[in-house]
């Protein structure tokens, strides 16, 4: 993630921050942080709509750049930005975020009953990897909630319809993975980074996983633009 973290830094210096993101099928896609540094009127909608529903202290994971938590600061609350990027983190601290620490998700060093609220935007819902892991985090971050609090998460469904995704997809459900589990890395100014799982989710896996790990979905906000992207709202159930 260091190279992701270093686009960040040289696009908020002002350079393109162009990186390539390549799944080990060889499908290669080129993206920008552009996104990253979005401003609340130019995120997705789901997220616009889901991002209402935080409160209390806030823990904001894989932060990135800090346009959650600069917003959320914005709104009066507190928030505790983590990365496991130290590019990402210096970018973050740059732009505003007060509480930003270098941390890896699926290690956690908060005492009991720390948060309100966890915002997983951008797909880092599926940082831990397969389905075990997922449900490891689930049950980490459970322990260091506190009473009714909120999970605010955005993902994609895997992409079972569209042509350069759906033979991935298929090919993940004959072997016995979940269809959502890809494997990627990045490449960036002439360097290549270290293979990584992400797992995608429809909404129904969303529910179960949650569900199985002390979590209940209670809200499923699609993205107006299709099918593909959605947010959703899980309470730590008591």
């Amino acid at each position: 993630m260091r190279l992701y973290g270093r686009s960040m830094l040289d696009y908020y210096h002002g350079k393109m921050g162009r990186l390539v993101i390549e799944r080990d099928d060889g499908y290669r896609d080129t993206t920008e942080c552009r996104g990253l540094f979005a401003q609340y009127r130019e995120w997705r909608d789901d997220e616009r709509m889901a991002i209402r529903f935080a409160r209390g202290r806030i823990l904001d994971v894989g932060c990135g750049p800090g346009r959650v938590a600069l917003y959320l600061q914005r709104k009066g609350l507190r928030v505790t930005a983590i990365d496991m990027s130290s590019e990402a983190l210096e970018v973050a601290k740059a732009r505003g975020v007060r509480e930003a620490l270098l941390m890896d998700a699926r290690h956690l060093t908060f005492p009991p009953r720390s948060f309100d609220t966890f915002i997983m935007f951008g797909n880092n819902f599926g940082i831990c990897g397969d389905f075990p892991a997922t449900r490891r985090f689930l049950r980490r971050i459970a322990e260091v909630a506190r009473s009714k609090a909120l999970l605010i998460a955005s993902t994609r469904n895997p992409g079972s319809w569209i042509p350069h995704h759906a033979a991935y997809v298929m090919k993940n459900v004959r072997e016995g993975r979940p269809p959502g589990l890809i494997k990627l890395r990045m490449e960036y100014r002439g360097k290549v980074g270290s293979w990584f799982p992400l797992l995608l989710l429809s909404p129904d896996d969303a529910m179960r996983i949650c569900l199985s790990a002390g979590w209940e979905v209670t809200k499923v906000i699609p993205c107006r633009g299709g099918i593909e992207d959605f947010s959703f709202i899980a309470e730590k159930r008591s």
